[in-house]
């Protein structure tokens, strides 16, 4: 009788030592899911912040195609300073597929298109392409342009829109110690600004009439 007293008294031990156990394995199950949750719903609106200030670049874009006399007015100018300069209009934008000269050196980081992401099972679009550089890098024109827009975008930081003539315009963001005014002139290699030092990293898109087009295909192969 003792003896099945002391296994009954054992059994009980047993159960309320694994019923603890299971507590704090459901309690340390419910935190790693409520962090998990907690990363998702961050993650969704770092995604959704990123998508509207892509949206404010775009809207930015063809807010300045739509102002056809400014556009018609910088066209004339280019022309202009390009036969003052003896500059070969056959170089325009749209014949240096895979010529441009790169506006920073570095690496990318982030290429344009779909990315996906397999946490939020999400794909948006990458107007853009990101290069890695070092500390305080020189930001330059990748050809010749007038500086049709300066801008400041929360996440993007401050931005540079060059418009090169033919519907065609570059944006460089995330910048510090921008030296160019708006409607200035810039020659192509001429240094507008610096990689903004909080994570040396530029943001590099090219469009044509309001359209996104990959940077990688017109940028110089290294």
């Amino acid at each position: 009788k003792k003896k099945i007293l002391k296994r009954k008294k054992a059994l009980k031990i047993d159960k309320i030592a694994e019923n603890r156990r299971l507590t704090r394995s459901k309690k340390s199950r419910d935190k790693i899911l409520g962090n998990l949750k907690s990363d998702s719903i961050k993650l969704k609106k770092e995604i959704n912040s990123k998508e509207s200030m892509i949206a404010e670049i775009e809207s930015t874009i063809k807010k300045l195609y739509k102002d056809k006399e400014k556009t018609k007015k910088i066209e004339i100018e280019l022309a202009k300073i390009r036969a003052k300069k003896n500059i070969n209009t056959t170089d325009s934008f749209k014949s240096m597929m895979g010529k441009l000269s790169w506006p920073t050196t570095g690496r990318i980081v982030s290429s344009y298109g779909n990315k996906r992401n397999s946490d939020t099972k999400t794909i948006t679009f990458n107007p853009y392409i990101e290069i890695q550089t070092n500390l305080n890098s020189k930001v330059s024109a990748v050809l010749d342009g007038i500086v049709r827009k300066i801008s400041y975008i929360p996440k993007f930081g401050s931005i540079i829109i060059l418009d090169h003539g033919d519907g065609y315009s570059t944006v460089y963001s995330n910048l510090d110690n921008i030296i160019v005014d708006e409607e200035d002139y810039i020659q192509a290699g001429q240094n507008i600004a610096n990689v903004s030092t909080n994570n040396n990293r530029l943001q590099f898109q090219i469009y044509h009439n309001g359209e996104s087009s990959n940077p990688e295909k017109w940028l110089r192969k290294k």
